[in-house]
């Protein structure tokens, strides 16, 4: 149809403007005339324009890339394609035109972007669109962190000694003034850190010194600051806890994802130096007005944590004991006397209703990483028995039964299960 065909043309266009860009270079390296080289720029510019407004990087990621033809190819032709995706985006990027355009692209959103969110159901996805929550989704600056995180999701090795990819990333992360930007930009990160190498990269370009407002600090500081409110609002007269903001909850989730990529992938003797206090990480987990999917990232980001060393994982073990909901164990005949908020309550109340299950699947996955890294059996788990009750009764046994969103969780929930049963 016209989309499609015009989405193709838009793609033609990009790489006949690198083209243009780089022929540019060489008649200008020659001293050619100056009208000339301005024409040049000027077609350029022009064609730069139509890219942009018909957004053909969405197209090249979601209708190429991200295709069943393309997916499904012979792994050497995918591997071609996506190298020479990987060199057409880089003398893009690098391109002083362009990244004047990038940099156009990326105030226009901005400014066309509120820097608040409006409230989307918890049971959705936290990478949802910005057409379903109110927000102009044609960005091409979003776009273009997408495609460039998707050409790098496929050939991770294609980022080891990249600087211009790196270049790109310093100039892309400034100065982030909503919640879409910021998550796709973290999505990049969290995309270019699935190498021991792209970890460590993004591990320093987080320390402070390269951004204003995006770093590790940010996100600790962040968690430690929601906890000491929702602390402040239970001991108020009220004590009513307030909303969690989603615009928050979703940027959250972003960095959690950055975090648990950078940590499982770095290097064992350096990642171990990297992250002294995590206990941030643990203090929202107790609260029923934090949103499950982000108490999902907030324990998927913990697990990456209990094999970098036995002193973290003791130390896991510790906090989780502290903040997380409990796991309430009522004997065989009797009733629980007061309704208690813990992970049954959660899970039968919460996220049953909502038909999605990230909160007990990242429970049962950090439960099963922790018990595989135990080395103390001198109980024959016997403290483990009131979680395996948990398990057994209110997860495993009524599962079939469940109504579920995404039919992966289902499954999911099931080999958590089984896993646990296994050890």
């Amino acid at each position: 149809n016209d989309t499609t065909a015009e989405g193709f043309v838009g793609v033609v266009r990009l790489a006949w403007t690198v083209l243009l860009m780089l022929t540019q270079d060489r008649n200008s390296a020659r001293d050619s005339v100056i009208n000339a080289f301005s024409r040049a720029v000027t077609d350029i510019w022009s064609c730069l324009d139509i890219i942009c407004r018909l957004n053909a990087f969405k197209f090249l990621r979601e209708r190429v890339m991200q295709a069943a033809a393309y997916q499904n190819d012979d792994d050497d032709i995918v591997y071609m394609y996506t190298g020479y995706a990987h060199k057409l985006m880089m003398c893009f990027l690098s391109h002083p035109t362009s990244r004047d355009k990038i940099k156009e692209i990326k105030e226009k959103a901005m400014n066309a972007l509120s820097p608040y969110s409006l409230p989307q159901d918890h049971r959705e996805d936290p990478n949802i669109s910005g057409e379903q929550i109110g927000q102009p989704i044609n960005q091409p600056f979003v776009s273009l962190l997408e495609l460039v995180g998707e050409i790098y999701q496929k050939e991770p090795e294609l980022v080891h000694g990249n600087e211009e990819l790196w270049t790109f990333v310093v100039y892309a992360g400034e100065d982030h003034t909503n919640t879409q930007t910021l998550v796709a930009f973290l999505g990049l990160l969290s995309t270019l850190a699935s190498s021991d190498v792209g970890a460590a990269k993004v591990y320093e370009l987080l320390q402070g010194k390269i951004y204003r407002s995006v770093g590790w600090n940010t996100l600790f500081d962040c968690l430690s600051i929601y906890e000491e409110k929702f602390k402040k609002s239970l001991q108020s007269s009220t004590s009513m806890l307030p909303d969690f903001p989603e615009g928050d909850a979703q940027a959250l989730v972003a960095y959690l994802a950055v975090l648990q990529k950078v940590v499982e992938n770095g290097n064992p003797s350096e990642r171990r130096k990297w992250f002294p206090d995590i206990e941030p990480l643990f203090k929202l987990l107790s609260y029923e007005n934090v949103p499950p999917y982000l108490k999902g990232a907030l324990r998927n980001s913990i697990t990456a944590f209990v094999k970098v060393s036995p002193q973290l994982k003791d130390a896991v073990w510790s906090y989780l004991e502290q903040y997380d909901l409990p796991v309430v164990t009522v004997p065989p005949g009797q009733h629980a006397a007061t309704q208690v908020y813990d992970m049954r309550f959660e899970l039968n109340e919460v996220e049953a209703r909502r038909e999605s299950y990230p909160s007990t699947i990242s429970f049962l996955n950090l439960v099963n990483a922790l018990i595989a890294e135990e080395r103390n059996i001198s109980d024959k788990g016997r403290r483990f028995m009131g979680i395996f009750k948990f398990v057994y009764e209110d997860v495993f046994g009524p599962f079939p039964q469940r109504a579920y969103a995404d039919p992966r969780e289902k499954w999911e929930l099931a080999l958590a299960c089984l896993e646990h049963f296994h050890m």
